[in-house]
């Protein structure tokens, strides 16, 4: 990824977590003490750490800090057993377009390397299709994303569907899913590289966040490609802990 790529990156996360635009370009572990926080976020990005919370919790990652670990292992031992982990998400980013286009292009009479449509309701036909574990539930202050494309078998039946919410005005965080009937046939990976490069298209930089332990679709991130460039991890920090 090149410097300019990583230094929006950085930019962006530094916006979304409430931090002035420049926190994010030191390198190594960086406390952010948020009085009163119920909270601990641990945002690793590149060779940044910033961990925001209250200060008492801060306070107990001491041993965790001097060794300059993010573990999960080391962050919980560090806070003691009620602590609970509420998330703990990979991240990936894309600077390089895809190895191959996969959306038609205006200026070329090729055919495609996919079929693609722009149609709500053709990607509400997958979304129906699947069960109720594999759909994300859709926060309420968001509304539909910016931009939504599905992908279509020779057929023309709509197998996958996905689109991308804008973050921090630069990053094109995507979502992808597969009908199921559908899946272990590559279209996951070509709707992500669609998505990919329409991303790219428009300036921003494309964006996959996934549950760790995801083997799949961090190798699908590979693919693309996108690079891995961190960790964010939510605890839920009991009174004992952040009281004074």
């Amino acid at each position: 990824m090149d410097d300019n790529t990583e230094a929006i990156v950085r930019m962006c996360w530094a916006r979304l977590l409430g931090l002035t635009d420049t926190a994010l370009t030191r390198p190594g572990l960086l406390p952010h003490p948020v009085p009163g926080s119920d909270r601990l976020r641990v945002l690793t990005l590149f060779d940044t750490t910033v961990v925001l919370g209250d200060p008492a919790a801060l306070d107990r990652l001491s041993s965790a800090a001097a060794a300059h670990s993010t573990a999960l292992t080391a962050l919980l031992t560090a806070l003691g057993p009620d602590v609970r982990l509420r998330a703990d998400v990979r991240l990936h980013h894309g600077a390089d377009y895809p190895p191959a286009p996969v959306l038609p292009s205006p200026s070329s009479t090729d055919e495609p390397e996919a079929l693609i449509d722009t149609d709500p309701a053709t990607a509400a036909q997958v979304w129906s299709t699947l069960p109720p574990d594999d759909r994300a539930p859709e926060a309420a202050d968001e509304g539909a994303p910016e931009t939504v494309l599905t992908l279509l078998d020779a057929d023309h039946r709509p197998v996958a569907t996905g689109g991308y919410r804008i973050r921090a005005g630069m990053l094109a965080d995507l979502t992808v899913v597969t009908a199921p009937d559908h899946r272990r046939a590559g279209h996951g990976l070509t709707l992500t590289r669609a998505l990919t490069e329409h991303a790219l298209d428009a300036g921003l930089i494309p964006q996959l966040q996934h549950t760790a332990g995801a083997t799949g679709a961090a190798a699908l991130a590979a693919r693309v490609p996108m690079v891995a460039t961190g960790a964010l991890l939510e605890f839920t920090v009991p009174d004992a802990v952040t009281g004074p």
